[in-house]
């Protein structure tokens, strides 16, 4: 069975359980936030239909079901710390980015509007660039 997301094959897995004594198989594989299209192909076809075990005439792969969990080992956000992700909006450099998280910062810590210079003053006291 192969195992695609996007169009681009993830991996291959054999499944040598048969339908009275099915399997589970599973794969994990990290994914970017959005939609995406999964696919399970049956890659490996055969058929022999004069073979003398009827068993063994066609080669067949069924699909109970398809479960998709995630995201995983991600923790909420506490709802005092949301701002902060509020402030980096993701765009920019990471300079620019840094220094509008710690002008959020320092705006709600002296409860007034931080300067220019105190946010430069305060990238530079953590290491920003």
């Amino acid at each position: 069975m192969r195992f695609s997301v996007d169009g681009a094959q993830k991996a291959t897995v054999e499944v040598p359980q048969s339908r009275r004594d099915p399997g589970v198989h599973e794969h994990r594989v990290r994914l970017s936030a959005g939609e995406h299209e999964i696919e399970l192909a049956f890659v490996n076809d055969f058929y022999d239909p004069d073979n003398s075990n009827k068993n063994r005439r066609d080669r067949n792969l069924y699909i109970n079901s398809l479960e998709v969990v995630g995201p995983v080992d991600v923790l909420p956000v506490p709802s005092g710390q949301r701002w902060i992700l509020a402030a980096d909006t993701g765009r920019g450099t990471v300079k620019s980015r840094a220094r509008r998280v710690v002008k959020a910062m320092a705006t709600r810590a002296w409860r007034r509007p931080a300067t220019s210079a105190e946010v430069k003053r305060l990238a530079a006291l953590a290491g920003l660039p």
